[in-house]
C-alpha cells in the first residue's frame, strides 16, 4: 500500500514558514527579472517546498542527530539553488528544518557517490515525485 500523496496544505505550510523568514524583506520572487527567469525561480521555489514535503512525509531525516534516512532522495539543479539559498541563513535554516522536519536536511557540497548509486537515487526520487505530485522530476539546467 502506498501512502497518500503530499497534501497541498503541507506545501502551503512550508511556504508560509519560509515567508515568515523574509517578512517584509524582498524575496527572490519579488525582484524585477525577465519572465523566463521569474518562471524558473517560481518553479525552483515550488520544487524546493515539495522536496521538503517529501522529507517530512517519508521522514528521510529520521530525527535529531541521525543520518539513517539522509540522502534517500536527491535534488535537481533548481531545488539545489533554493536549498543553498536557504542554508546561507544558517540559524534560520536550522530553525526551519528542526521545527518542520525534526532535524536539518544534510547536504553534501558535491556528489560523494558512484554514478550508478546517483542514478538509482535519481530514479527513486523521480518515481516518488511522479506518484506524489503527478509531475516529471526534471534535472536540466536553465
Amino acid at each position: 500500500n502506498s501512502p497518500p500523496p503530499v497534501a497541498a496544505s503541507e506545501e502551503e505550510e512550508i511556504q508560509q514558514n519560509l515567508k515568515k523568514e523574509f517578512g517584509a524583506k524582498e524575496t527572490p520572487l519579488d525582484l524585477e527579472i525577465s519572465e523566463s527567469d521569474k518562471t524558473f525561480l517560481q518553479e525552483a521555489h515550488r520544487d524546493y517546498l515539495r522536496f521538503l514535503a517529501l522529507q517530512k512525509k517519508f521522514n528521510f531525516t529520521r530525527g535529531p542527530g541521525s543520518e539513517e534516512g539522509a540522502g534517500k532522495i536527491c535534488a535537481t539543479y533548481k531545488i539545489d539553488l533554493f536549498w543553498h539559498s536557504h542554508m546561507l541563513n544558517t540559524r534560520e535554516y536550522r530553525r526551519d528544518c528542526e521545527s518542520y522536519l525534526g532535524d536539518i536536511v544534510p547536504h553534501a557540497p558535491w556528489p560523494t557517490e558512484a554514478v550508478e548509486s546517483l542514478n538509482n537515487k535519481f530514479n527513486f526520487t523521480a518515481d516518488l515525485w511522479q506518484r506524489e505530485f503527478g509531475d516529471e522530476f526534471q534535472s536540466t539546467k536553465p
